[in-house]
Formats: structure tokens, sequence, C-alpha cells
């Protein structure tokens, strides 16, 4: 296993601050695991072998994709894809690299991805960020989150029975007059999925 440098601004980032505890622990031993470019598969079962490899029967896979989606929120990480695999890179990694070459592909030749945690009858949802803004969300820090059309038609096909974007328009609604109910940009999709799936599932009953 490589060595590392653990430098103190760790401790006042606010962007490692933005992470919950489990993923917090996940970015630090991903620190720990990828090569001295910062990069490693993104495939959730060789990440929890490789993170958590006396800890396999405490650690599930749907939580390293939950764990993934927090980090690359929080631009601490970027996916990318080369051939089909998807790879990951930590961002400003700024360690001293000893090898000349990565052991993984550049992503400079691959495209972009973010994956997220989705409900459970549902795979990852593979979301490109350069798509058309439909709609924006606000969050609890007075941000707001951009839903794009791309985010919208993977929806689509998985709730049929619901129009997905008159529905986030209720949730921005909803959201504008519970100010304290809005969510963090790591827990805001998982909020509009859970949201779409409610709908759906009343739409089964009747």
């Amino acid at each position: 296993m490589p060595s590392r440098i653990l430098r103190e601004g760790i401790l006042t980032s606010e962007r490692i601050a933005a992470l919950s505890w489990p993923a917090e622990v996940f970015y630090r031993r991903l620190m720990s695991v990828v090569d001295d470019y910062g990069r490693y598969f993104a495939k959730p079962m060789a990440l929890r072998a490789a993170c958590y490899p006396m800890q396999l029967d405490r650690v599930k896979d749907s939580e390293i994709e939950k764990w993934l989606d927090e980090a690359q929120s929080s631009r601490l990480i970027k996916m990318y894809e080369i051939d089909g695999q998807i790879f990951l890179e930590l961002l400003d990694f700024r360690q001293q690299v000893r090898a000349k070459k990565s052991k993984f592909p550049d992503p400079v030749n691959g495209s972009d991805h973010q994956m997220h945690a989705s409900a459970k009858h549902t795979q990852a949802i593979v979301v490109a960020d350069d798509s058309p803004v439909l709609e924006s969300l606000p969050l609890v820090d007075g941000s707001t989150f951009e839903v794009r059309e791309k985010f919208v038609k993977e929806l689509e096909p998985i709730y049929p029975d619901v129009d997905v974007i008159a529905t986030i328009r209720e949730m921005k609604g909803w959201l504008i007059g519970n100010k304290e109910r809005r969510k963090k940009a790591t827990g805001v999709r998982r909020f509009i999925v859970n949201w779409l799936k409610n709908e759906q599932d009343k739409h089964g009953r009747a």
C-alpha cells in the first residue's frame, strides 16, 4: 500500500465537513487505496473490498454508492468512463507523485459521470451535467440544486405514471414553504427519488 501525506487542511475543509461521518471515513480510506495519481476503480464492489477488507460483512455496495454520491457532490472526487468501465480520481490530491505513470486511464480521454444512489428497486442513475436546466430547488444553505434535462429523462421511465417535471415543481413549492425541511446538496437527489417513488406508489394503489 502506498504511503500518503495527510495535510492538516483536511480538518478545516468545508467540502469534507459537508460529508456525513460514514462518507468522511470512506473518503479517508479511499485516500489509502488510490494510486499516486489519486485514481482507482469506481465499481462499488471493488471499492468495498479495497477500503473495508476487514469489514466486508458490515458494509454494503449500496452504502458505497451513497458515499460516492456524497464525495462527488462535495467536489472531492471525479468519476469518468473509459471503454465502458467507470473510474474515479480524487480532486486536489496533491501527493508527491513517485510513479511515472498511473495504473489507471487518464480521465482526459474519458467521459465524466455522476453516479447517484436511488430507490432500492432502481439501478444507480448515471447523469451527465451538461444538459439544459429545467428547474431549480432551494437548498438548506441558500444555494439551489439545478434539475437538468438528462436527470429528468433518466427518471421518467422509472416512474411512468408520474409527470416528473410537474412533480419536481411541486417539490419546489413545498421547499419554499418549508425552509426548515430543505435538504443539503448531498441529499437532494435522494429526496427527489423518494418523493417520485411515493407518487408512483399512489398511482399503483389507485
